[in-house]
């Protein structure tokens, strides 16, 4: 399968990726050999895949009944059609991040899997059609930020999450509704989300254990990885739990 950009901004092959989780998803990670994407409408985040507040403003300020219309139409159908779209997302940076350490994990007791953006494009064993690209932070009060295209909007997020440096991944439905039933959607095809098959043996380039971890901690992820999967990863201790020297 190939993720399709259409379009959007996309990484470098060699820009290194990471997802760090707790043990739980990793396990979950590592029995299921896929990589789970979760609804939109699911996240902490409520502005998530909806219009730029800025537009209807503007629409309304200079008084074009049609532009304003045309947002309330968008936002309609945007509130239908978060229920039938899934994210998996993937923080680009050539480092590790002592931000998202704290940030996604629920104890000491954490990884980290680190990749490349070709290695993911390369591990699906799915045949549905995942898309990617890299997300956009804006200012949604500023109408100039408003994308073409309403999966775009799925691809924005709040100045405020800027520190993410996410890209995301993204799978819609395979039944979606048109436009007018999207509109009176009450509840998705898929509670929480949908499993997404990969080859583990290509996505994990190599295991980082949490800076807080304590020592047994790293046995046990060795252990496992050896015992669930036959498959052997780099898998060391982060650097940022070092002293100097």
């Amino acid at each position: 399968m190939v993720i399709n950009d259409e379009g959007r901004e996309m990484p470098t092959p060699a820009q290194p990726l990471w997802r760090y989780l707790d043990f739980t998803k990793f396990v979950d990670l590592l029995i299921s050999g896929s990589l789970f994407f979760s609804r939109i409408d699911k996240f902490e985040d409520p502005f998530e895949g909806t219009p730029v507040s800025g537009f209807l403003e503007t629409a309304e300020l200079i008084g074009d009944i049609e532009l304003a219309d045309h947002y309330r139409e968008q936002r309609d159908v945007l509130r239908g059609l978060r229920q039938y779209s899934f994210v998996n997302s993937w923080h680009m940076n050539d480092y590790e991040s002592a931000a998202m350490w704290k940030l996604y994990l629920q104890s000491n007791e954490g990884l980290a899997i680190r990749t490349t953006f070709r290695r993911l494009h390369d591990s699906f064993l799915d045949d549905r059609p995942v898309t990617s690209g890299i997300v956009k932070y804006v200012d949604f009060e500023d109408c100039r930020n408003r994308p073409s295209t309403l999966i775009d909007y799925l691809f924005l997020k709040r100045k405020s999450f800027e520190f993410e440096n996410e890209l995301r991944l993204f799978l819609l439905y395979d039944q979606l509704p048109g436009p007018e039933e999207l509109k009176t959607v009450v509840r998705g095809p898929l509670e929480y989300g949908t499993a997404v098959r990969v080859d583990l043996s290509v996505l994990i380039q190599s295991i980082y254990i949490s800076p807080a971890a304590p020592e047994w901690f790293e046995q046990l992820v060795k252990g496992l990885v050896a015992k669930i999967t036959d498959l052997e990863f780099p898998i060391e201790k982060s650097s940022l739990g070092k002293l100097p020297k």
